[in-house]
């Protein structure tokens, strides 16, 4: 779907699926008599949901003219295995730094502390989700682009950028602005509107960022990108250990700004060096 550039069609295929995967769910909990969801029953329904999407998918990608066909190929697998494992492992790097705030306070402060961060925390997680979207819908692009002379590559980067900057602005005076909101929603949430605000502030670096894991897999650099999260997650580790002990909830934001900064830095300086470079294969 990325490669046709047609996404609509993965929200149509996933929309049935988890459509279906619902009318499970409601059949088993509502209609069948005596009946009480256990958490095999959750996981079937999960799995048929996720296969009839991947049924629809396959219709759709096929309609479309796209030849597909089931083959076994072990090596093809040891290779995708290989190159998945390790963006895999970066993710678990990047997910492990960005709660490690959460988990600090809760080791060191209040259940109130901790919860009033993790309520801005789920707003905060979603506005930083937006450039992966952009970044979906522009990557078959990249790659069709990489191929071409370097300076077509790295003026449409440079464009990527300057869109993602001024998205990332707009984004943050959306959070300030919602967040003034919350205490309209519940007065137990006012506390979070600080919070809320003060990550809003991260929201420009988490958008430079977001770039990065797609260019560093499209110059097959999974390998330095695992270490770059990996050292980011050592120093997130210590600074939250250390700035959450002193400071509380300010410390975790500080914390979590200053290594995805770090993060965002070490990145683009690589991708800066490496701005000549055309993949050749």
């Amino acid at each position: 779907f990325q490669w046709i550039r047609r996404l609509d069609l993965q929200v149509a295929s996933q929309t049935v699926g988890n459509l279906i995967g619902l009318l499970l769910l409601i059949f088993v909990v509502y209609v069948l008599p005596k009946s009480h969801l256990s958490g095999e029953q959750a996981i079937v329904i999960l799995a048929l949901s996720s296969f009839i999407t991947a049924l629809f998918s396959l219709r759709l990608i096929r309609l479309r003219g796209v030849e597909t066909r089931v083959q076994i190929n072990i090596e093809l697998w040891k290779k995708i295995m290989f190159q998945s494992g390790l963006l895999g492992f970066a993710l678990v790097c990047n997910n492990f730094y960005m709660r490690m705030g959460i988990f600090s306070l809760n080791s060191s402060h209040t259940s109130i502390e901790v919860g009033e961060y993790g309520l801005a925390f789920k707003f905060f997680e979603f506005a930083i989700a937006l450039p992966t979207f952009i970044m979906n819908s522009v990557y078959p692009e990249l790659l069709q682009l990489q191929l071409k002379k370097g300076r077509f590559f790295s003026a449409r980067i440079k464009q990527l950028c300057s869109y993602l900057f001024i998205f990332s602005l707009i984004t943050t005076a959306g959070v300030w602005v919602f967040a003034g909101t919350l205490p309209f929603i519940r007065i137990d949430f006012l506390a979070s509107v600080a919070i809320l605000r003060m990550l809003a502030i991260l929201i420009p670096v988490f958008f430079m960022t977001s770039p990065l894991i797609w260019l560093f897999v499209m110059r097959r650099q999974q390998k330095f990108l695992v270490m770059i999260y990996f050292v980011a997650s050592v120093g997130s580790l210590l600074l939250n250990n250390f700035l959450v002990y002193l400071w509380g909830v300010l410390g975790a934001v500080v914390a979590l700004g200053s290594t995805e900064l770090f993060v965002c830095c070490i990145g683009w300086y690589w991708v800066y060096n490496q701005r000549d470079y055309v993949q050749k294969t």
